[in-house]
């Protein structure tokens, strides 16, 4: 697709379909060729910029990896001057009177990775620069996903081809040998047409002369190869550390005309040397004056390209081996044969002997003393962040959440109204002991009526007269033990409208979805009411076998408290170091998970320091238990459960730990 018609897409979900491509097309083209031709058509025709940059660090410097459209230098130098004074800055932007750039690192992980980087024209316009920058990220996270995926291809025989490296180097018998061995395997593991190395003839000079060149067992000083690649290390040492060149840019000198191409070599110059390279320092002084320069060349820009993010870690690994095998190859041959002889055959047998022994006797003592040191002990154990004030609201009886008048969030004050529940139970029990009543005063008003209706000459008027009134009071009494379970009904029927105890904030997830209009049993949570503003604690659950240590230092004895401070930090924030007060012991061994019995301690929290993070963080909280032998520090596990076992020797006899805790 033509950058033309990619600009003018305006759809968002176009120009997500087209980044999904290009995530898809990193994870299955055969060719970075392919993939950066591609990227670089959608990248360019999203942001519309003039060019796009994918720079990868080298020996200080930037160097291009691919790029589309013509890069500015003076945009490079810029920016390389931006990200020294800012080296962990993900995202730059500058740009003077030759137009407008913004760059991003690729990989947000290392400030020092790979840099996108788009340039702008000087009068284009402030809206498409930020548009740049708002796609900087996405297409930062594709390139990262190529290098991933090449990288995955190539790291599988990466430390096969740096163990031959190392091998080769290490077998060099002489300076010259060591620098040819170095160029051949660099040329061998970056897939190079020519790697070289140019040394500066003399401290102070520009003269530069070839020492070594892959594939070449000797140096023909008239040479016009020889005489160009000697010419590219003295233009490269007048620049700021690292030199690049392609078939886009040739090297040569700003004060000489440009070098013509031989028509015949479409890949090299008239002078022999390839049209894309890479020259960068190699060796320096004491006084960090560079020395030493390799030059490495490759036929075609996608091999160069795919060869420049790996550089940096070939030549960082390899320079120490090759630093380290020179100056030993530079040794007088008596003096190397002397500290490589074995000298066994000096010393009598018997001596050797008893030098063995002291030196395993020495081992065996100092390791046995150094297992008795005393060592700081400390406690580790997990703990929740909560607030002080914190109430959780029960359901009061069967039924129903008939109305929910908060959600998880809301703020409420003390005796605010929260829900009302609906028992069809209660509801029952309520209508039968109305109707009690009813029944009960209906069937008082009948006993009224046969009372007034009883004839005075009547033989059992008296008897039966006796019989109502004794009627009459039994009814009198059903009726109060009617009317008193009503009222407890009724009073259960008031405790179905939940208040907030506390002022504070509401804290219950899916409120609405898990309650309202469900079935729910007599002291079931509901919700929760927690005072965010006020006091925080650490709630601790110290394991079973370590509870004892807690207790002695952390506990009373004699009515007083002993040792309260405590460090500890919040998972979400493991650099940073906090203290906190305990308050309180608790007595008991609990299991409530089936996970394991452990001690509950609950720690004051500074309230500036619970701001930093939220309710429910997760914290290792560490208690400092004095000083034990460092034996049983580093293996106490083991002594413990071969103490359990076999009733073997106690260590802590030698500790420095205070008495048991009182509890009483």
């Amino acid at each position: 697709m033509p950058p033309s018609l990619v600009g003018s897409i305006a759809s968002v979900a176009e120009a997500d379909q087209l980044l999904e491509g290009l995530e898809q097309l990193a994870l299955t083209a055969n060719s970075d060729g392919d993939f950066y031709r591609h990227f670089f058509m959608v990248a360019q025709g999203l942001t519309h910029a003039q060019s796009v940059s994918i720079l990868c660090p080298a020996n200080g410097e930037w160097l291009i990896v691919a790029s589309s459209g013509e890069v500015s230098s003076n945009h490079l130098v810029e920016f390389a001057e931006l990200k020294r004074r800012s080296p962990t800055s993900f995202v730059l932007e500058g740009g003077k009177s030759s137009g407008k750039w913004v760059a991003a690192t690729i990989d947000t992980r290392q400030s020092e990775s790979g840099i996108l980087l788009f340039e702008y024209s000087s009068d284009s316009p402030s809206s498409l620069v930020e548009s740049g920058r708002l796609l900087l990220d996405p297409f930062c996270e594709i390139i990262q996903t190529r290098l991933e995926f090449s990288r995955s291809a190539l790291d599988r025989s990466w430390f096969s081809r740096l163990e031959s490296a190392v091998r080769s180097l290490t077998s060099a018998s002489s300076p010259q040998q060591v620098g040819q061995s170095l160029v051949d395997q660099l040329v061998l593991a970056l897939e190079g047409a020519r790697a070289s190395m140019v040394n500066r003839i003399e401290l102070g000079s520009n003269s530069f002369r070839l020492s070594c060149s892959s594939g070449a067992h000797g140096v023909d000083r008239t040479s016009p190869t020889v005489k160009r690649l000697e010419q590219i290390a003295e233009i490269a040492s007048r620049s700021t550390g690292v030199l690049q060149w392609s078939d886009r840019s040739p090297v040569r000198d700003p004060d000489e005309p440009a070098i013509p191409v031989d028509s015949g070599v479409s890949n090299r110059d008239s002078f022999g040397v390839f049209a894309n390279g890479i020259a960068l320092t190699w060796d320096r002084n004491t006084d960090r004056t560079p020395v030493s320069w390799l030059i490495i060349e490759w036929s075609d820009t996608v091999s160069m390209n795919k060869a420049i993010p790996f550089l940096s870690s070939w030549c960082n690994s390899l320079h120490g081996v090759w630093l380290q095998q020179d100056r030993w190859t530079r040794l007088p041959m008596r003096l190397r044969e002397r500290f490589t002889q074995s000298h066994a055959s000096m010393i009598p047998r018997v001596v050797r002997k008893w030098i063995r022994r002291l030196l395993w006797i020495s081992l065996i003592a100092g390791l046995l003393w150094g297992l008795t040191l005393p060592f700081p002990m400390s406690i580790e154990s997990k703990a929740i962040l909560e607030p002080v004030s914190r109430r959780l609201i029960h359901a009061s009886a069967d039924g129903y959440v008939a109305e929910l008048l908060v959600d998880d969030g809301d703020r409420v004050v003390a005796q605010q109204e929260l829900a009302r529940l609906r028992s069809p139970s209660l509801d029952l029990q309520i209508e039968e002991a109305m109707g009690r009543l009813r029944a009960i005063a209906e069937k008082r008003n009948g006993l009224k009526v046969a009372i007034n209706q009883l004839s005075p000459n009547a033989q059992d008027s008296l008897a039966n007269q006796t019989r109502l009134s004794t009627e009459l009071l039994m009814l009198d009494s059903n009726e109060t033990q009617a009317r008193e379970m009503l009222s407890f009904y009724q009073a259960e029927q008031a405790r179905l409208v939940l208040r907030s105890p506390i002022d504070g904030i509401i804290v219950a997830k899916q409120l609405k979805q898990e309650l309202e209009n469900r079935p729910i049993r007599r002291g079931d949570p509901i919700l929760q009411v927690v005072d965010l503003s006020g006091d925080w604690q650490l709630r601790i659950q110290v394991a079973d076998r370590d509870s004892d240590y807690v207790g002695r230092y952390y506990g009373e004895r004699g009515g007083k408290p002993l040792e309260k401070e405590i460090q500890y930090s919040f998972d979400s924030l493991p650099s940073q170091q906090f203290v906190a007060a305990v308050k309180d012991i608790s007595r008991v061994i609990e299991n409530r998970d089936g996970t394991g019995g452990f001690q509950e301690v609950l720690a004051n929290v500074i309230r500036e320091d619970a701001s930093k993070v939220h309710m429910g963080a997760t914290a290792r909280v560490r208690f400092a238990c004095g000083k034990e032998p460092f034996g049983y520090v580093w293996s106490r596990p083991l002594i413990e459960f071969l103490q359990k076992r076999f009733r073997l020797f106690s260590w802590q006899q030698h500790s420095t730990a205070a008495p048991t805790t009182d509890f009483r």
